[in-house]
Parts: structure tokens; C-alpha cells; sequence
């Protein structure tokens, strides 16, 4: 009895051990909803509708990342050259590639001619509305929360109109990025997405 005890005591220390390492190296992170801080919003308005100024992807970022749930984003062509913006998720290269042949279209080769998947949901047309929906502010911390290793901001917009109306993603592919107080913030990228001012 008394052996089955300590061996128990050891399991769960060890186990504490491992969890205690892992945090101390990968870390752990917090999420917040900050959509009321109209500070952080950067180019754009809470709640505020914007319209599409191309075609442009609606992409599920979960084939890469692998959680559970549904995570979109709206994603221009690979090939779109605009301002300095920042480019998170990838796409197919154009979107008359993508509809000459969707499935040779979603693989991303890489140099040594492996490639791994990406998932289009659908083609997201010129016109389309969305509105700004919710704002959250994501912290990464190591070591037990004694170092600050990131604070990011991510976008998110309830698309209005066409097949995909009510779908939640995020529009950071679409926007111009730029540093304030520490943290990137964004805006539209004007070749992409302007407000929609007939609202």
C-alpha cells in the first residue's frame, strides 16, 4: 500500500515537473477583449461598415494550425503588391489560378518541392461589406509570466454580405500595419478595403 502511495507521490511530481519546464520554455498566453479602446483600433472604427475594392480569398487558418473550431481569415492573392502591410497567412498565388484549378492552386511548395495544404473557403467578391466586430489583444508570456515575449492585436469583422454573410475573420492580411506604443496596430490597406461611406 504504502509503495503504491509513494509511487502516486512520484507521478504527480513528476508530472508537476514537466509542466513547470514546459511553461518555462514555450510559456503561456492571455487574451482580452479591448474593442471599447478606441486607441487601439488604429485606421479603423469599432463597429464601423468597410467595403472590399477587389476580390480577394476567405481563408481557414485551421489545416495549418490544427485547433479545434473554425478560424477565417480574409486573405488578398499572394501575388498583391501594396504598401508594406503585413502578410500573416498565405493563399494562392491569384485568384485566376485558384479557379482554373482549385487544388493545384491550394499547395504551397516549398524549395526542396514538398508542399503543405491551405484551405479556401471561398472568393470573398469585389463590393462586398463587413463591419469591425471585436478587438483582442493577445500577450505571450515565458517563465512563468515574469517575461512579456509578444502583445499582438487581432481584428475581427462579421462579413455582411454574399455567401459567407455572418462568418467571423480576421483582416490583418488586409491592412497596413504600422508601431505605436509598443504594439503593431493597423489600418486598411486602401488598394483592398475602404469605408464604406454610403452607410
Amino acid at each position: 500500500m504504502k509503495k503504491n502511495l509513494g509511487l502516486k507521490i512520484f507521478i504527480i511530481i513528476l508530472v508537476l515537473l514537466t509542466i513547470c519546464f514546459v511553461t518555462a520554455f514555450i510559456g503561456f498566453s492571455v487574451k482580452r477583449d479591448v474593442s471599447l479602446s478606441k486607441n487601439l483600433w488604429g485606421g479603423y472604427e469599432y463597429q464601423k461598415e468597410y467595403v472590399l475594392e477587389q476580390d480577394v480569398f476567405l481563408m481557414s487558418l485551421d489545416k495549418l494550425s490544427g485547433t479545434a473550431g473554425e478560424r477565417l481569415a480574409i486573405v488578398p492573392e499572394k501575388s498583391f503588391h501594396g504598401r508594406s502591410f503585413a502578410r500573416m497567412n498565405s493563399s494562392p498565388n491569384t485568384i485566376a489560378e485558384y479557379k482554373q484549378n482549385p487544388e493545384k492552386a491550394s499547395k504551397i511548395i516549398l524549395t526542396d518541392g514538398s508542399f503543405y495544404p491551405i484551405e479556401v473557403k471561398g472568393i470573398l467578391k469585389k463590393g462586398t461589406r463587413f463591419q469591425t466586430y471585436k478587438l483582442e489583444e493577445h500577450y505571450q508570456y515565458s517563465l512563468f509570466g515574469y517575461d512579456l515575449l509578444d502583445k499582438n492585436l487581432y481584428y475581427y469583422v462579421k462579413i455582411i454580405d454574399g455567401e459567407f454573410a455572418g462568418a467571423i475573420a480576421t483582416i490583418e492580411d488586409i491592412s497596413f500595419h504600422y508601431e505605436e506604443d509598443g504594439i503593431f496596430k493597423y489600418e486598411p490597406e486602401e488598394l483592398l478595403v475602404s469605408p464604406n461611406f454610403s452607410n
